[in-house]
């Protein structure tokens, strides 16, 4: 009881600017506290989130809800559960190997020296697993039970590499893309697969863009290639940064 205390004095410290400016958001609290064992994200970014599929059904954004690294799966089962809000039915799919990241490449050197690990001297397709941010496909599946949402949570176990192409067709149009793949090679290949799919007034939220190094090389050279010149916006309140499709 003292930790969940503690818990909730940090929450509502942290969010004060939040709850001033928009008080509704405390109303989600009971929804959080569910998934916060199964993510890593905080408050404000869990508040983000169903702000954004409050934002794609209002506005009747067609498309599916795509989460490109789950973890344990507490982010992508908060997004379905508001879908459900809205009497919705759009499918929400989870990827991620559940074996942690691949090994890293030298564009995420820094990284990986402060986790530990190292980086891949070798080329080609054949990925090994770190073990960092290493997640478990049945609290994935526990967590979607809490939240009354396995009927329409989609998680996909496997590389990136391996499985989207797969499901690419079953996904179809996307009209939230969290992108939450770390390094370098990852938001390469995830931009690659899905960009196109996102549809205009489609979101997509970057995870990484502030904190890997690596995986804002990506988006930029990406975009670099494409010759799209996106406006990046930031939440009022913190959470992460994001892209709006024209």
């Amino acid at each position: 009881m003292a930790k969940e205390s503690n818990i909730n004095k940090y929450i509502f410290k942290k969010c004060r600017r939040l709850f001033w400016n928009d008080p509704k958001m405390i109303l989600l609290y009971p929804a959080i506290k569910k998934v916060f064992p199964y993510s890593l994200n905080g408050y404000i970014t869990l508040c983000q989130v169903c702000d954004a599929v409050d934002e794609i059904e209002r506005k009747n954004i067609p498309g599916s809800i795509v989460e490109m690294g789950c973890w344990n799966g507490g982010l992508g089962a908060l997004m379905a559960w508001r879908v459900k809000q809205h009497n919705s039915r759009r499918s929400v799919w989870l990827f991620d190997s559940f074996e942690g990241l691949p090994e890293f490449s030298e564009a995420d050197r820094e990284k990986a020296d402060k986790k530990g690990v190292g980086v891949r001297e070798y080329e080609g397709t054949d990925l090994k697993a770190t073990g960092v941010f290493k997640a478990e496909l049945e609290k994935v599946r526990e967590v979607a039970k809490r939240l009354d949402v396995d009927d329409i949570v989609r998680p996909i176990k496997g590389w990136f590499q391996d499985t989207l192409t797969q499901r690419k067709k079953d996904i179809g149009p996307i009209a939230l893309l969290y992108l939450d793949s770390d390094i370098y090679e990852s938001t390469k290949y995830c931009l690659g697969e899905l960009y196109d799919s996102v549809v205009p007034g489609g979101i997509i939220i970057l995870d990484d863009y502030e904190t890997w190094t690596g995986s804002r090389q990506a988006l930029y050279e990406f975009f670099s290639e494409r010759s799209i010149y996106p406006s990046i916006r930031y939440y009022p309140y913190g959470g992460r940064p994001f892209i709006i499709k024209t």
